[in-house]
C-alpha cells in the first residue's frame, strides 16, 4: 500500500506516505462497520475511491 501511496505522491516524506496510507485504508475497512443501509448506497465504490484520491491531494500542496 505505502508503495502504490508513495508513488501517487512523489514529493511526501516517508511519514506522510504512512500517515496518507493508514488514512485510506481507515476509511476503508471502516465501511464493514456501517449500518446495512449506507452500505447499499448507490455509487459507493465510486465515492469512496473519490474521497481516497482527492484526499491524497492533501499531500500534494
Amino acid at each position: 500500500w505505502e508503495t502504490a501511496v508513495a508513488r501517487a505522491i512523489p514529493a511526501a516524506s516517508p511519514a506522510e506516505v504512512s500517515v496518507a496510507t493508514q488514512s485510506c485504508l481507515g476509511m476503508i475497512f471502516s465501511i464493514a462497520y456501517w449500518p446495512a443501509k449506507v452500505t447499499r448506497t448507490a455509487g459507493l465504490a465510486d465515492h469512496m475511491v473519490r474521497m481516497a484520491t482527492e484526499g491524497l491531494d492533501a499531500f500534494r500542496q
